[in-house]
């Protein structure tokens, strides 16, 4: 029964969109849309939001979140693996530059993966050392 609530949704929208403008459509005759048509387009600068400076971030977290999906369908969590592979294909074709907010479904996801990682010795130690320019860090973007 809930998976008739979607497509009953996706009608809701249109239907209101057929009533305020008068195009039951006029999600896809609006020019500013970013249509997932291809894979790693976040990278073609020509685009709209996307720009040349500090793509390199970007590739990091295809790299953290890809490794968490194959690390997670090892896992006893297999349903995990399963959401996060669908979610992590759908982000490859983001073409927008703020990857990290459309991905940030994935963290909770990849911090299941690497719970030995992140319960570690090595990591607190680490993560001690470099509170103070984290601590820095969040007190610049607050100010």
């Amino acid at each position: 029964m809930g998976i008739v609530l979607i497509p009953l949704g996706l009608l809701g929208v249109f239907g209101l969109y057929a009533k305020q403008y008068g195009d039951f459509f006029a999600y896809f005759h609006s020019g500013d849309n970013i249509h997932l048509t291809f894979p790693f387009a976040v990278f073609n600068f020509q685009k709209n939001w996307v720009g040349t400076a500090w793509l390199e971030e970007i590739i990091f977290y295809y790299f953290i979140y890809g490794l968490a999906v194959i690390t997670l369908k090892d896992s006893k969590y297999r349903s995990f693996f399963y959401f996060s592979l669908v979610f992590f294909m759908a982000t490859l074709f983001v073409q927008h530059r703020d990857i990290s907010r459309y991905s940030l479904p994935l963290w909770p996801l990849a911090l299941i993966a690497f719970e030995k990682f992140f319960t570690s010795k090595k990591f607190l130690i680490i993560f001690i050392i470099l509170l103070p320019a984290i601590f820095l860090f969040a007190w610049n973007f607050l100010n």
